[in-house]
């Protein structure tokens, strides 16, 4: 089987592109991560901001509608003889107060919108039970929004929303709290009339809360609580996070991929070509070209574990015989039977090369004792043994030239001059077995 060419330097680049590769791919990883990251905290701001506002719109209309109801509702039915009462079920020809119609449209609303958002009215001086502070939101905000109006004596001061973010029963809910000011002279009449009856007093002196309460225009009667779940926001956008983080991954591991695949084609030519450019195509050994860079590595790898190495020069001896006798293809197929059996009888490690014509190299890098002589007798037997080429039996032997790393030079080319010098003394003593080159 044919050997392949080290092609050290190809080695070491492709150890360096695969580097670069890893790297890429972890600082690859490392910003798909941090964008994910980055997403995923902008989108929780953005929806913590479209919570807010639509906490606010939906607060405001309540208001709104309820004011509306109170102007253009209530006070036309109390001017006309038809009483607005909080007993209006049970009262024939009746209508509800303002804060009875607010809870009526925001039962109606829950129904229709799936869950997606709720409000209620509540207050410390809540007219119906059910719109009393219940929990511990309610009671926090509901002070927020006290404080804010004693620290401003002004009747134009709107209390600014009081909100939070909580977590109920697994789900993230943004509970928003906003003051409903009594705005009309008709609602404050109303509500002083409720704090003087004997169930209001009663209620209120079971609460811990002051009696007798007496509103003014400005005065925070009660709020609007709207409470919009995070969750289903939430998980829409975090399934379009992981959508856009799969895209964002598909398209970088394919270009990632892409890049790579290019750059290896491109290596893998550069390498191919680079390979055929130190190949003998006879051969298929190394040529000069490829035995200087090749063999120029082995003696660097001598220096570096500091060891010897054994330069043998190799010239046929009966070849030019073989060419005029019986043609240049005879001796192509004597070059080819030679380069075969000087593969078969060196190591694996060793470079092995056809310098050009009849001369070849081999350069042997020596981790322990190695008997040259004895290595250069079984090189002669090998090449000695007669090639058979079709009806015809070719004879040719060699002559072996021999230099030493670092003994005799430190280069690879002085030690081919020298090993070539060698050889010709070999030459001398063959003459006498075989006829001339």
């Amino acid at each position: 089987m044919d050997r392949k060419v080290s092609l050290v330097k190809f080695e070491r680049k492709r150890k360096h592109v695969l580097m670069i590769g890893v790297l890429f791919l972890l600082v690859i990883a490392a910003l798909v991560f941090t964008s994910y990251w980055s997403v995923v905290d902008s989108q929780k701001k953005i929806i913590e901001s479209e919570a807010l506002r639509l906490a606010k719109v939906i607060t405001e209309q309540a208001i709104g509608a309820r004011a509306t109801y109170s102007k253009n509702v209530a006070e036309k039915l109390v001017r006309e003889g038809i009483p607005v009462t909080h007993e209006y079920q049970s009262v024939v020809g009746s209508a509800p107060i303002p804060a009875q119609f607010l809870s009526l449209m925001s039962h109606e609303v829950k129904e229709r919108n799936s869950g997606l958002y709720n409000y209620r009215l509540v207050s410390r001086w809540n007219i119906n039970p059910a719109n009393g502070l219940s929990d511990r939101f309610q009671e926090w905000a509901f002070s927020r929004l006290e404080e804010q109006m004693n620290a401003f004596d002004s009747k134009a001061f709107t209390p600014a929303p009081v909100w939070r973010i909580e977590e109920i029963n697994g789900e993230k809910i943004l509970r928003y709290l906003s003051a409903d000011v009594a705005l009309a002279a008709s609602c404050v009449n109303c509500h002083n009339a409720f704090e003087q009856r004997s169930d209001i007093l009663k209620r209120r002196s079971e609460a811990g809360i002051l009696t007798q309460k007496v509103f003014k225009i400005g005065d925070i009667m009660g709020a609007i609580e709207a409470d919009i779940p995070l969750g289903k926001i939430e998980s829409l956008a975090s399934q379009n996070s992981r959508s856009s983080l799969n895209m964002v991954i598909g398209i970088s591991f394919f270009g990632l991929f892409l890049i790579g695949g290019i750059s290896f084609a491109s290596f893998n030519r550069e390498k191919n070509a680079e390979q055929k450019a130190k190949i003998d195509a006879l051969t298929g050994l190394l040529n000069r070209t490829g035995f200087l860079d090749e063999g120029s590595y082995g003696i660097e790898l001598c220096e570096r574990i500091g060891t010897q190495a054994h330069l043998l020069y190799l010239d046929l001896n009966g070849f030019k015989k073989v060419n005029d006798t019986f043609g240049h293809e005879a001796g192509d197929a004597v070059l080819q039977e030679v380069g075969r059996r000087l593969r078969e009888t060196t190591r694996f490690s060793d470079f092995v090369a056809r310098l050009g014509g009849d001369e070849f190299a081999i350069l042997m890098v020596s981790s322990s004792a190695l008997d040259i002589e004895a290595t250069k007798a079984k090189l002669k037997e090998a090449v000695c043994v007669p090639i058979q080429y079709g009806q015809e039996t070719l004879h040719v032997g060699t002559s072996i030239g021999h230099a030493v790393y670092p003994h005799h030079a430190r280069e690879l080319t002085k030690l081919m001059k020298l090993a070539d010098a060698s050889m010709y003394s070999d030459k001398k003593e063959s003459k006498r077995h075989l006829p001339e080159s």
